[in-house]
């Protein structure tokens, strides 16, 4: 998905605001589109956790002041009988352009783009004629905002899905094991306040027969930095099959051998602010945790490195 596929305009006027999708693109015709509820569902998201105390739940007075304008036919809107079951892909960029354009008006309240997105892993093995199958749904590094860093290896804003043990999925499963699950350093944007790492799990295939299949994004796109901070870093799905390595597209299937490497790998949000300002007891924190290298420290922060001895 290319960074057009959602434009956002916010006007605020007196006690009302408006948030305008057009400019956005076309529908398409896989099933990547999102029908209108649920691109109602991601602005108001954006708008709420920005404008509101957290302690205040959704209530129908929040939508009495809010006006949602979607092109009938765009990506976010689609003619009936679109197809629309990846729908949080577009969703998530609309979050992100709502977003950005309230920094305008609330810097101080918002938060730099996060990977932000559903990557929705898949594996699965035919054995006798019955099918195991895996799936997961991944979220990634969360965007950085005026006070606080990005949290690490998350799940998205608009998800709620759970953190599978790797333990579990041993037990479950015969065709593969997890290999590798860990936190990526370097993967997130600097910043004053820099973006959450990213992540990266590894499955190893015991059998033959096996496929993978994924849908995903910010595989071209990284997420979007504010106020001078830097853009996180991008996700990948690799299969590495001795010395060679399989690079896949963000929407894919592939068939797998036994004894590939499956490796997904999700990326890190975005900074908040000029990394020159960003206090030197928290690169030395990220430092020791392992989450910054100290190569990416000295380009980043230079002066913070200085001072540190």
């Amino acid at each position: 998905m290319g960074r057009s596929a959602s434009k956002s305009c916010v006007t605020i006027s007196g006690d009302s605001l408006t948030v305008d999708y057009t400019g956005t693109d076309p529908q398409v015709a896989t099933n990547l589109n999102a029908p209108l509820a649920a691109a109602l569902s991601a602005t108001m998201s954006c708008v709420k956790s920005a404008l509101t105390s957290p302690d205040i739940p959704f209530n129908a007075g929040l939508t009495r002041s809010i006006d949602v304008i979607v092109p009938e036919g765009s990506i976010l809107n689609p003619r009936y009988p679109a197809p629309v079951r990846a729908r949080m892909e577009i969703c998530y960029r609309a979050f992100n352009a709502t977003m950005n354009a309230l920094s305008q008006a609330v810097p101080e309240q918002v938060i730099a783009n996060g990977f932000d997105c559903t990557t929705v892993a898949c594996l699965s093995w035919l054995n006798d004629g019955a099918y195991s199958v895996y799936l997961e749904i991944f979220g990634g590094g969360y965007g950085a905002s005026l006070q606080e860093d990005g949290c690490d290896a998350i799940d998205s804003p608009m998800s709620n899905c759970a953190n599978t043990p790797v333990e579990a999925i041993d037990q479950d499963y015969e065709f593969f094991r997890v290999e590798a699950y860990a936190l990526t350093p370097d993967s997130f944007g600097h910043g004053t306040m820099r973006g959450g790492a990213g992540f990266m799990k590894a499955y190893r295939i015991l059998r033959d027969g096996a496929t993978v299949a994924l849908y995903a994004d910010r595989f071209v796109t990284a997420p979007e930095p504010l106020f001078g901070g830097g853009a996180g870093s991008m996700g990948a799905c690799e299969i590495h099959r001795g010395d060679e390595v399989i690079q896949l597209a963000s929407k894919d299937m592939a068939d797998l051998k036994a004894g590939d490497l499956v490796v997904f790998r999700l990326g890190g949000g975005a900074g908040y602010g000029p990394a020159a300002e960003r206090p030197a007891a928290l690169v030395a924190e990220d430092l020791r945790n392992g989450l910054l290298t100290e190569d990416s420290a000295r380009r980043a922060y230079p002066a913070q490195m200085v001072a540190l001895g």
